[in-house]
């Protein structure tokens, strides 16, 4: 079923059966992730009365121009990447303070039901909840430069590097569409802190509103948040890949990166 603006696609989730989901980025082989495929609504961002805002669904598209080529070439150390991101995110969230992860990831397609943190999220999921988010800048930032923290938001900035358009998109839930007990609160080990960050996995539902920028160029960026201290917006976006039907059948493996960076506000 396709009309303008909107298509029928299969999506994964989480098993129904299951309740405690976890992942291990270091041995994916320890991951617990049984993943159920099902249909959902998916709109074209690109047909939408008004574009999505970071303040109201929890994500939007913006322009941010850098080396695609050179950021290849030295993906090992994306460091003048995230640097260049820095004064881009301090002006664009009106923050007091932005801190950029100290790296990058770099995801490449990859088919089948094996979560991998290198290979794309082909299922929907949110990066933290509330306490994963409270643990990821107590292990992995550097403390507030002022004590007296007003609000925290956790973002994420999501670019493709591989040509356009791709046939496993990233996909958006818009944050209003979510309900309380929609999320399936699980675990994401990570390595390097040894610790395991709260992570949020979802079951199939039929009112989550989901939304895709088919014609995302290179030199855009899928901002979204991670999470949210403020209770008056929008806090923790689901997002996952999805293979697109409509995509061209000669479209490229998808190369994609991801950045992540911690805004704060002290006024």
């Amino acid at each position: 079923m396709e009309r303008q603006g909107l298509q029928i696609v299969s999506m994964n989730f989480i098993d129904r059966d299951c309740t405690e989901p976890f992942l291990d980025n270091g041995n994916p082989s320890n991951n617990r992730v049984p993943l159920e495929a099902a249909e959902v609504v998916m709109l074209d961002g690109e047909t939408l009365r008004s574009s999505p805002h970071i303040d109201v669904e929890g994500f939007c598209r913006v322009s941010h121009e850098t080396d695609i080529a050179a950021l290849l070439r030295a993906e090992a150390d994306a460091g003048s990447y995230r640097e260049s991101l820095l004064p881009f995110m301090k002006a664009f969230s009106g923050a007091d303070e932005v801190v950029m992860f100290p790296t990058c990831l770099i995801r490449r397609q990859e088919h089948g039901s094996s979560p991998d943190r290198k290979n794309a999220a082909n299922y929907l999921h949110a990066d933290m909840t509330a306490s994963g988010a409270r643990d990821m800048e107590r292990y992995l930032y550097p403390a507030p430069a002022n004590p007296r923290v007003k609000r925290v938001v956790h973002f994420n900035l999501w670019r493709l590097l591989s040509e356009g358009p791709t046939n496993l998109p990233l996909a958006m839930c818009d944050i209003r569409s979510v309900r309380e007990n929609d999320t399936i609160e699980g675990g994401a080990y990570f390595p390097s802190i040894d610790r395991v960050i709260g992570t949020g996995f979802f079951h199939p539902v039929d009112h989550f509103r989901m939304i895709y920028f088919p014609k995302l160029a290179s030199d855009q960026l899928l901002i979204f948040k991670q999470y949210d201290s403020s209770v008056s917006g929008p806090s923790s976006v689901p997002h996952g890949a999805f293979e697109d039907p409509s995509a061209p059948v000669n479209a490229v493996p998808r190369v994609s990166i991801e950045a992540r960076c911690i805004a704060r506000w002290y006024h």
